[in-house]
């Protein structure tokens, strides 16, 4: 059984998704949720606080680094690239998840707080996780010696346009993961030794 707050979250879901981020309101929100209008803000202070919430619910970056060892980097960095190509492009994930990616694309346009919080997201995935990955290979001898930021780049483009492709036509996972797994193939044909 849902709590309150669970409630609050899966039902501004619902409107941000269906009506729009500015469309929706507390007070509907908390009508559907079926509590006084007041009362909302005993768990929120503001719809923006709810959007964040949503974004941070769905946070490929922090899932991915306190899941993933240099061991493992190491022992398989292609499963390794893989998890995180499949992460970044809203590969199985539940219907729930799905709704959030389509909110946060259509919202990050509209809503400053949506963007900011998701180009904090992506300067993490693309200064820190993916250089340090790469940069971990070279060590190890197991890629070629090129630039870890011309890499990332190299890496990360292809799952943004995927992100598009997903929330605009909402393709289906089995089409999406073959050809996430041909760029995979290609990138990782192309920089291993």
């Amino acid at each position: 059984m849902m709590n309150t707050e669970e409630k609050i979250i899966e039902v501004a879901l619902e409107l941000f998704s269906n009506k729009g981020f500015a469309n929706s309101s507390m007070r509907e929100i908390a009508e559907k949720v079926g509590i006084k209008a007041s009362s909302i803000y005993n768990h929120f202070k503001s719809k923006e606080e709810i959007l964040l919430k949503l974004i941070n619910y769905y946070s490929t970056s922090d899932e991915i680094l306190s899941s993933i060892s240099e061991e493992d980097i190491i022992k398989d960095p292609f499963k390794i690239l893989k998890k995180i190509a499949y992460s970044m492009a809203f590969i199985d994930r539940s219907e729930f998840e799905l709704k959030i990616k389509r909110l946060i694309l259509i919202e990050q346009v509209r809503v400053e707080i949506a963007r900011t919080e998701l180009m904090k997201k992506y300067n993490f995935m693309n200064n820190y996780v993916l250089p340090n990955i790469f940069n971990l290979l070279q060590t190890n001898g197991i890629i070629k010696k090129i630039d870890v930021h011309f890499l990332t780049k190299q890496f990360i483009a292809p799952f943004f346009m995927k992100r598009i492709e997903i929330a605009l036509f909402s393709l289906k996972d089995e089409y999406e993961k073959e050809n996430i797994d041909l760029h995979l193939d290609f990138f990782w044909d192309n920089i291993k030794i």
